[in-house]
Order: C-alpha cells, then structure tokens, then sequence
C-alpha cells in the first residue's frame, strides 16, 4: 500500500469536503442578514465563485469599497469572502476575512452564521497545521450547534472534527464523527454536504485497504455530484476511483476514472487538481510506458509547484529522476535530481521545525478537546451529578490511562515516521552524481557491455531503495540483494579497486525471515568511503550473516587505511545521523540489541592500522 498516495488522497477529499461543508448554504436564510440589494448581488456571486472564485473576489472587493454602508453589510461580504478563500486555498486569507465577520457577529443573535464563520476559521487553521486553534474553534462552534439547537450547524462541526483527526492520525474517532455528520445530512436532504460525507467514508476505507467498500461510497458520492454539477469536488471523486481501482489492481477501470478526472480538470478555471495527472503517471510506470509516465508526471509537478507543496513535489521529482534514468534519459534523470535536492533542502527545513512541536501540540490537543467534551457532559446532566460523582470519577480515571497508553502508541508511531523520513536521505546525492559520471567515462571509452551491466545494477539500486525504505521490515534476501547491487555499484564507480565476499550461512531461510531495511549499507559506505577507497593497494570488503540461536550476527570487515588516519572532522554530520538512527531503531524494537553493537579497530602484528570491523546481532522473530 502506498501510504503517501492514500494520504494526499485523504488530504484531497478533506480540502473538497471542508469547502462543501462551508458553502453548502446557498438555500438557507440564516445565513446573515442583509437587504434586498445584498440577497441578490451576494448571491449571484456565491453562484459565480464556484467556476471563477477569483472574478468573484475581485467584485466582492469592488462592493466593499463602493457599496458598504453599515457593519451589518461588512461582515456578511467579508464572511462570502472567507468562503471563497477556501476554494482558492487563501487560507491566511480566509483567516483574516473569517475571523472579521466573526467578531461582528458574535455579538448579534445570529448564532448560526457565527457557527459558520468558526467552522472557515477551524478549517484554515487546519490547512496551515495550527491544530490547537483549529480545534478551539471547532468546539466553540459545537457548543453553538447544540445551544441553538441546529442539525446543520452540527453536521457541519462534526465534519470538521472529523477533518482534524484525520491530520492527528486519529482514525476511528474520525470516523465515528463523520458517520455522524452523514447521518444528520441524510436527514436534512442537503444533497452536497452528503456526497463530501461519502468521499470522506471511502478515503478512510481506502486508507485501511477496504477497496471495494472504498469504491463503494467514492460511486454514491459520485452519483451525487453527477446530479448537481459541482466539478471540483467531482473531479477529487473521479480521481479517488480511479485511484483506489489502481490499487486493487484493475487498471482499465482506473485509467477511465483518471482521465474522466482529467477531462473534467480542464473545465475548471483557476487551479486545477494534480492528482489524477499523478495517478496516470503511476499507472504508466506500471505498465512500462515510458513517455505517457513522464509527461504526467510533469503535469503533476508542476500543479503542485504552483501551491509550494513540498512533499508531494518530492514524491513526484523522485519519480522523475528513476524513471528517466531508467528510460536511458540520463540528462533529464541529472536535471530532475538537481530540482530534487533544492526542494528537498527547503522541505528539510520546514520539516524539521514542525516534527519538534508536533508531538507536544497533539498532547495539548487531546487534553483541550477532552476537557470541552467533559464540560459540555456536565451541562446536559448537572442536576443527576451528584448522584454519579463515584462513577464520574472511576470514568475519569479510566479515560486518563487510556488517554495515557494511547500517547505512548502514538509517540511509537511518530517515532517510526520520523526514522522513515531520516532513511529517506541514506541515499548520498553525491553517490548518484558520481555514479552517473562513471558510467558517462565508462561509456565515452566505448566499452558498451560493461557501461550497460553498471547502469542495470545501478537502476535496480535505485528502484530498490525508493521501494523498500517505504517498508518496517524486509525479508532478508531483499536486503542481500540490495547490498550487492550497492557494493557492485560502488565497485564500478571506484574502477574495482576492492574485491568483496558476502557469506550468508545455508541454515539462514533469507526468504522468511524479515529484518529492518538498509541496516547495512551505511556501515558499507563508510566502509568503502573512509577506509578503502583511500588504498594504494587492493582492498577487500567482507559481508558475513550467521546464525546463533535465535540471532542473526552480521559483521561487515574493511582491510582499509582504519580509522585512525581519518581525522574526525572528515566525518559528516550525515554520517554521525546514520549511527545514530541504526542504534535508535535497534532501541525501538526493544530487544537489547543496540547493546552487541561494535566497532572494532583492526591492526597489524606491528601495530599499523589493518582495517575496521562491525558487529551486531537482531533477533529473529518466531
């Protein structure tokens, strides 16, 4: 399952649906107040700005200016404003429009339109990962919703609570919420807010691997905006199905879908969606057609360029560079690598801030969110609170352990993605410029045979570390597989000045038993980097995987220049990080094994340095 596809598909519906939820009250009239003059010109802009939202803000602004003449007048334009934001992704700007019209409105009667002006707000803050604000206006406007009383209103907050668990990675509880806000939509007939319900359903079905229960409600929501017209949350439908068809592996109904998407893309002004011109990019790697792979994978990147989306810029320039090299368009794999590294420098950066905080503001998050629901609990049932103050308590109690052992799983898994994200980076840019400048001599000195052996070992390396770097664990023989294809490139690039043996004892089942991806490779390359290369006489590399009991020994032993001669400093920071992150992992899987790791300095009978060696042991799993 590809988890970075699946969650842009669950960010592309979330964006669809928190705009439907918001703007879907063009019939009601508790919208705001407003004179005759403003029924029908805001109206007929409301109705403009789903195909030109831009055109539509430009005449909001000209009204504002020109035809304003009280408080009343301003916040409801400035509140339409904060909508249309949402639809143009301006969600600085719909924070600053939104929260105006919030502060006139707050102090009227109209309690609904304050609702919604909280909802826009929940949903900007969200978009720009300021969850604790986002929540707090969410719950503000639950307690609107149910002081009004107002079903839609309700359906609404549901739908965005729904929304922030879903970027807290709280599944179940966002799917108790959205089953909600389909079930009070169902009732009030709102036919748009319904099928945003739908999509919602079939991303969280698609995420747990549900396809055929993910089809299902992707096509009731489909049918549903089929009927109205709406193109852009259409457009994310179509996409959604075709999507989750590729991942069932039913391809002729996925291209229709993705081209159905795309065909609908074009109808839109203004942004268009990247994610079906990435689904055909996919599909056509898939199915080795090479020019069709590209251009979509063009077109996606360049959408998402546009809205500066590090990430998913990133997925799709990893694909460009794998894929040209492999399609022998080695100047474009070089051009798109550079592209790479610049992006990937300025997502590193935004990165590394939000990882630090992110753990500390979910905590914060729940314990908010859980002391409003307490309070709302009491105001329904104050006069019997006495009554059940022993039974309150032992519930508080139990909630705060659950609460506890659920932060414990959740930091687990943020653990895991961090270590993910820090594997991402094991594969040295200098590695492949250098790679590819030896296959380029290698070739200019006519020697077709072996330039065509390096580039089919190097590609093989390439597709296997984009692959497997995206897994827990691996099974062994993959990671054997992975280290030759290293080594032997690393041979190439050095014009074979080291020999290697990699000694895999004949009792190991490398097919069944499974280990964590690229252990060894960066010992390898330090091996290789720091003490062979440095040679003026032929070096030998030994990979050696034993078996001792329930163990597996691996040993990786340089006859390099050792350690002592590289002076300290000549050690990156990426290097020092690649330790650190092997024995984090080791930690992480909480058998001790962090504790046989060694470093060994070899010498000579005569005391010169005669290499490095490395020892660890990871249990095998029954």
């Amino acid at each position: 399952m590809n988890k970075i596809r699946i969650k842009y598909i669950l960010i592309s519906v979330i964006i669809t649906a928190s705009f439907s939820f918001v703007l879907v009250t063009g019939n009601n009239k508790k919208r705001a107040p407003k004179t005759d003059y403003f029924t029908n010109i805001t109206d007929t802009i409301y109705q403009e700005s789903f195909s030109k939202p831009n055109k539509a803000l430009s005449t909001l602004d000209s009204i504002i200016i020109n035809r304003v003449n009280n408080d009343e007048e301003l916040a409801h334009l400035l509140f339409l404003k904060g909508e249309i934001n949402i639809l143009n992704r301006q969600y600085k700007e719909v924070i600053k429009n939104s929260s105006q019209a919030y502060n006139y409105y707050k102090t009227t009667k109209e309690k609904y339109t304050t609702g919604l002006c909280l909802i826009s707000l929940s949903s900007a803050y969200a978009h720009l990962e300021n969850y604790e604000e986002s929540q707090k206006a969410a719950l503000e406007a639950l307690l609107l919703a149910e002081e009004i009383p107002n079903l839609r209103l309700m359906g609404k907050v549901y739908n965005r609570l729904f929304n922030l668990h879903i970027a807290l990675n709280d599944f179940d509880i966002a799917l108790q919420y959205i089953f909600k806000s389909d079930s009070i939509f169902a009732n009030l007939g709102d036919t748009a807010s319904i099928s945003a319900c739908k999509n919602n359903i079939g991303a969280l079905y698609l995420r747990m691997q549900k396809y055929k229960e993910a089809i299902e409600y992707f096509k009731q929501a489909e049918n549903l905006l089929t009927k109205t017209n709406d193109k852009r949350p259409l457009t994310s439908t179509l996409n959604n199905i075709g999507y989750t068809y590729m991942q069932a592996k039913d391809l002729k109904n996925a291209i229709k879908y993705l081209h159905s998407a795309i065909a609908l893309n074009d109808q839109i002004a203004g942004q268009v969606n990247p994610a079906p011109y990435k689904g055909l990019g996919k599909l056509f790697e898939l199915t080795n057609q090479p020019d069709s792979c590209i251009f979509y994978y063009q077109k996606a990147y360049e959408s998402y360029a546009k809205e500066s989306r590090y990430s998913d810029m990133i997925n799709i320039l990893n694909h460009l560079v794998s894929d040209n090299f492999i399609y022998d368009n080695y100047a474009e794999a070089i051009k798109w690598q550079t592209v790479r590294d610049s992006v990937q420098a300025l997502s590193w950066a935004k990165e590394k801030e939000e990882l630090l905080s992110f753990a500390n503001i979910k905590y914060e998050l729940l314990k908010k969110e859980q002391q409003v629901l307490q309070q709302k609990q009491r105001n329904k049932t104050n006069h019997i609170l006495y009554i059940f103050i022993s039974v309150s308590l032992l519930i508080l109690i139990i909630a705060l352990i659950a609460m506890y052992s659920n932060l414990r799983l959740r930091s687990q898994k943020n653990t895991t993605e961090l270590e993910q994200k820090l594997l991402r980076i094991q594969m040295n840019p200098h590695f492949i410029f250098n790679t590819l400048a030896a296959i380029q001599n290698i070739t200019l000195a006519g020697d077709t045979i072996k330039s065509t052996k390096i580039i089919a070992k190097f590609s093989r390396l390439m597709r296997q570390t984009f692959e497997y770097v995206r897994h827990e664990d691996i099974p062994l023989e993959q990671e054997i597989s992975m280290i030759k294809n290293y080594i032997e490139t690393q041979q190439a690039r050095f014009n074979f000045q080291f020999s290697y043996t990699l000694h895999v004892d004949s009792n190991i089942d490398i097919e069944k038993i499974s280990i964590p991806p690229m252990l060894l490779q960066p010992f390898i390359e330090n091996a290789i980097e720091y003490g062979l290369r440095h040679l003026t006489t032929p070096g030998k590399l030994n990979v050696e995987i034993r078996k001792e009991g329930k163990y597996l020994q691996f040993k990786v032993e340089d006859n390099g220049i050792g350690r002592d001669k590289i002076k300290i400093n000549d050690q990156s920071e990426r290097e020092i990080n690649a330790t650190e992150v092997f024995l984090s992992r080791l930690k992480r899987r909480r058998y001790g094994e962090e504790q046989s790791f060694e470093i060994i300095d070899l010498y000579k009978p005569e005391n010169q340095p005669a290499g490095t060696l490395i020892k660890f042991k990871l249990r095998i799993n029954d």
